[in-house]
């Protein structure tokens, strides 16, 4: 009897792993159709990130994201909100701490003294925010090999926000030099969130100098049911960063079962994410005051681009200049990007970093030619102008993370060991 209940017992958990791998086989191959990779693959790994909202640092740092998290500031169009770091520390540990002047740093890090150390200010929007955590290490130890800053320790600080653009990068640098702080370089990488976020003002009627999303910032805060709608938005982001998290557990995330389930629950987030957005962005014409929209624009759409660029140089040499007079070195590092370049891609970095029908293709095809000729012109006037627009064409591993213009550890990586080769050339 008791033989035979073995072998049923056996028979049974033989039964439930055939029906376990079937199930997985199944997950593979639906999740295969739904999204053009293996739910196992590096696709699916980098669309738990994406939603996760993982932090620029390796471990566990969050990274706060969403205009529901910053708060206006009378300078610099808009900063995070001090306030954060007390919300945050109650839900997790280890996230990215908001310093005193409303940027970002690992928590507990204090302010270097100028005197004790060679400080580096990375100035521009999220390619440079997440450069500033991701390639610091990598900067600052390869700076410190070759003897930089008289043998300071480099110390590698970021004042960039996701959606700055100039004259930010500029106003940043002055209001922190007003405040008496001192650095001994300011690095600054952008090209990209001029140009978009330039077209997309302007779409919303909105002067193409001010701060990114500054419809949504200002016009939408003033009206109670768009107040709602940003609330929601928070909810869903969140919702979408905690199941993502738990998709990324270990076991789960060696499941085609669980990364499918995941998947389908992200994607109707995700929808219903889309849909609030839509509802925040159809509002009435006259629902915008001059503090909304900035001076009037009115330039045939032809010109739009040459104005976004000018604007752009104007302001890194601006900040060249205030640099030099300060006795600050400067260097401005046009940012590489996937529709800009010829960086060869594989069918997985393919499906997530390249859409023909992208509108940030058309705007980067159209605008980055007139970025680096402008470039040239910085050169001219003395700036020290890098054009990265070729940075990745000769890598063949996988370095964006997504179709806008994000890259991973390794191009951040890439872009440090660059940088330390342009500061301090090996001779």
């Amino acid at each position: 009897m008791a033989e035979l209940s073995r072998r049923r017992l056996l028979f049974g958990l033989l039964l439930a792993a055939g029906v376990v791998l079937l199930l997985e086989l199944a997950s593979h191959l639906v999740y295969r159709l739904l999204e053009g990779h293996w739910a196992l693959g590096a696709g699916a790994e980098a669309a738990r990130r994406a939603a996760a909202d993982e932090g620029p640092q390796p471990g566990r740092v969050e990274v706060p994201r969403g205009i529901q998290e910053d708060v206006i500031h009378p300078y610099l169009g808009y900063v995070h909100d001090l306030g954060l770091n007390e919300r945050q520390q109650r839900r997790r540990r280890g996230m990215l701490e908001v310093t005193p002047y409303g940027f970002l740093r690992p928590p507990g890090e204090p302010a270097p003294r100028p005197e004790e150390a060679y400080r580096i200010a990375v100035v521009g929007g999220s390619v440079a925010f997440v450069f500033s955590f991701r390639g610091r290490q990598v900067l600052a130890e390869g700076l410190a090999a070759r003897g930089f800053a008289g043998g300071r320790p480099v110390v590698v600080e970021s004042y960039a926000l996701a959606g700055y653009k100039q004259p930010q990068q500029l106003l940043t640098v002055a209001y922190l030099l007003s405040l008496g702080q001192r650095f001994d370089l300011v690095v600054n990488v952008d090209g990209f969130n001029e140009l978009v976020f330039g077209v997309q003002n302007v779409a919303y009627g909105v002067h193409p100098a001010f701060p990114s999303r500054w419809y949504y910032r200002l016009a939408a805060a003033s009206d109670p049911h768009d107040l709602r709608r940003i609330a929601r938005l928070s909810v869903l982001h969140d919702r979408r960063a905690r199941a993502a998290a738990l998709a990324g557990r270990p076991g789960l995330r060696h499941s085609a079962g669980a990364t499918l389930l995941w998947r389908l629950l992200d994607r109707w987030l995700a929808q219903r994410q889309y849909r609030l957005e839509l509802a925040l962005g159809r509002r009435p014409e006259n629902a915008a005051g001059f503090a909304v929209t900035g001076p009037p624009y009115d330039r045939p759409a032809e010109e739009l681009y040459r104005e976004l660029v000018g604007i752009w140089r104007r302001g890194s040499l601006e900040l060249h200049r205030l640099a030099t007079a300060s006795g600050m070195r400067y260097v401005h590092l046009l940012q590489p990007n996937q529709y800009a370049g010829a960086k060869p891609m594989g069918p997985e970095e393919r499906r997530l970093a390249w859409r023909s029908d992208s509108d940030y293709r058309r705007i980067v095809e159209r605008g980055y030619p007139l970025l680096r000729a402008a470039g040239d012109e910085l050169r001219a006037a003395g700036v020290d102008f890098h054009d990265l627009t070729g940075l990745f064409d000769p890598v063949e591993e996988p370095l964006y993370i997504d179709d806008c213009c994000h890259f991973g550890q390794a191009g951040n990586e890439i872009l440090a060991r660059y940088l330390v080769e342009a500061l301090a050339p090996q001779r």
